[in-house]
């Protein structure tokens, strides 16, 4: 019988930190881009009958996010939903 053995699922730091060292808010924006369906934000909520309860928002799937100034502003279903 062949042995199995354990896939590498250490992430790469140093690819990670050569990325962030070298990249620019706008690749790092298309990278989270990328990455969106993958990602949710935990929101707690308030039912009109008082109950609390934790809501999960998606990325919006058009534009996730977007760079603002020095920082990465994401954009959630519930932004664009908001007019």
């Amino acid at each position: 019988m062949k042995k199995q053995t354990k896939p590498n699922i250490e992430p790469n730091h140093e690819l990670i930190m050569y990325f962030l060292s070298n990249s620019t808010l706008i690749d790092r924006a298309q990278l989270i881009t990328l990455l969106a369906p993958d990602i949710f934000i935990p929101t707690p909520r308030v039912h009109k009958d008082g109950t609390k309860y934790m809501d999960c928002i998606e990325l919006d799937s058009e534009t996730p996010c977007c760079p603002n100034g020095l920082t990465i502003q994401l954009h959630t279903t519930d932004f664009a939903e908001y007019k």
